[in-house]
């Protein structure tokens, strides 16, 4: 496709689900639309391999809030109502290891049993039955006024005031809520984790779309061509060109200049300002700000094929305890965070855990017949962090915590491809890797949260480093479609270009 005459509207870069539903809604909107994805495949995370008749996530992925959250948006306002699909199981995931076992259900008729469950396995004390019983009531039916209170205060903070010292209530609930956004629960926002709490178990919505996570950000590119938007794939953004404060357009590889009005920076916002646009263009009050942002850690990967199915819920959650003379029930906070302290020292912590969805649990079609594709990932340091131990040895120990965690599964293993953090910082393309560039910790979010709009006019943040709210891909999907209003907004009332 040409250039148009007089360049575009608007550049969006990146095809993750930031860049791809803001870019869709922009060309919906009827602005001259260019996305430009560094990558030969769309989805950035979200996209995906194929290997042995297996189709395979880039990402290890699951999805909250299914059509009722973002995802639905970005389709309802595009026209095509749950043209994704997303599907559950009969039991949604088991949690295991650490000392308990619990399997979370999908239907809302279980959940009493669910929850007796989980009062027994975690041993909770008949004296704090009505505080426990009174934490997950709130962590539903909390009003999102009262929620807001909680977002500049820990997760840890929250869980004690009905706890108290009850750690095994505290690990579970924090893995799970800290599991969120990718950082330790004693870091994460409380208001922002029961949020997002509140509208998945509230929603019942937790799921895996059909075809594959790589199925959202194809809707929504599919969409935006349909609507005239130009989509150029092999297209590494290597500079956004500003000029007397106004953004003029974008440089590629190979040095290809494409003249706009805007430009939609998805990366990070330390990417955006001090590679792609030049720390020179921005003030010093706002440079400071970047440098100081903080990110989440990043994950190795492991995507396992079996050659049957051995395993029945949609994902596990589990750990894996390599001292076996060591007590989960006695476990302390202090260890608790000196076994984060280790993956941030590049070292592999103890206990591994473990996240591991299974997507062809969720979609047959994914594995071949009578197969089975288990995908999963534990935390390890970003890029900027030295590994005391080999990439090749965190991903071995992974194999050996899933072989524990489900028994027999080594019996079955076709192959096994491994994914590290180099890989994935690459892949992703944001300075070393974090899953979430702008990480939701309680100076992060909310009303503290990075603004979409920045000091240079005609330049945008959107995607998991500015604006938005929600569990990861739909954080970003949640900043796409704000970024896509102002965007659309200050074009029409002339703010820009």
């Amino acid at each position: 496709m040409e250039i148009p005459k007089n360049g575009y509207d608007v550049a969006v870069i990146g095809t993750g689900m930031g860049g791809s539903a803001c870019g869709a809604l922009l060309a919906k909107a009827g602005l001259r639309t260019l996305i430009l994805e560094k990558n030969e495949r769309i989805g950035g995370s979200c996209s995906y391999y194929e290997k042995d008749g297996f189709k395979i996530d880039i990402g290890t992925h699951m999805f909250t809030r299914g059509n009722r959250g973002p995802f639905g948006e970005v389709q309802k306002r595009l026209g095509i109502p749950n043209r994704i699909q997303f599907k559950q199981t009969h039991d949604l995931a088991l949690m295991t290891g650490g000392g308990y076992t619990i399997t979370l259900p999908k239907e809302a008729y279980r959940y009493p049993a669910f929850y007796l469950e989980l009062y027994r396995e975690l041993k909770i004390p008949l004296k704090d039955f009505y505080s426990v019983t009174k934490l997950f009531y709130d962590l539903v039916m909390m009003p999102d006024s009262e929620i807001e209170k909680w977002n500049e205060r820990p997760v840890d903070e929250f869980v004690a005031k009905y706890v108290g010292g009850n750690l095994r209530l505290l690990g579970y609930l924090g893995g799970l809520l800290g599991l969120f956004f990718v950082i330790p629960f004693w870091d994460a926002s409380a208001g922002e984790a029961i949020w997002c709490y509140k509208r998945m178990f509230g929603e019942r919505t937790l799921s895996y779309p059909r075809g594959g996570a790589h199925r959202i950000p194809s809707v929504f590119c599919e969409a935006a061509e349909g609507l005239g938007a130009d989509l150029r794939t092999g297209s590494k953004v290597t500079r956004i060109r500003v000029e007397n404060g106004q953004v003029q357009g974008v440089e590629v590889d190979g040095g290809q200049f494409f003249p706009a009005r805007a430009v939609v920076s998805t990366t990070s916002l330390r990417d955006s300002v001090f590679h792609l646009v030049g720390e020179e263009h921005f003030p010093e009050a706002y440079r400071e700000k970047v440098r100081k942002l903080k990110k989440s850690i990043i994950a190795f990967q492991v995507k396992i094929a079996l050659d049957q199915k051995i395993f029945e819920p949609g994902a596990i959650f589990g750990a894996r305890i390599r001292d076996k003379n060591f007590d989960p029930t006695q476990v302390t906070m202090e260890e608790v965070k000196q076994g984060y302290q280790e993956i941030m020292e590049g070292k592999i912590p103890m206990v591994t855990m473990i996240y591991g969805p299974v997507p062809s649990n969720f979609d047959p079609s994914l594995a071949p017949p009578g197969k089975q594709l288990i995908t999963a990932c534990t935390a390890g340091p970003t890029t900027d962090v030295e590994l005391q131990e080999p990439a090749e040895k965190w991903m071995d120990e992974m194999v050996e915590a899933l072989d524990e965690l489900i028994p027999g599964l080594k019996k079955h293993i076709m192959w096994v491809d491994r994914f590290d953090t180099k890989f994935i910082a690459n892949w992703i393309g944001k300075e070393f890797g974090p899953a979430i560039s702008t990480a939701q910790t309680i100076d992060q979010v909310g009303k503290k949260r990075p603004s979409i709009r920045t000091p240079i006019r005609g330049l945008y943040f959107a995607g998991d480093c500015a604006g938005g709210r929600g569990v990861g891909t739909e954080l970003a999907t949640q900043s796409g479609i704000e970024c896509s209003e102002i965007v659309a907004s200050d074009i029409a009332h002339g703010l820009i270009g």
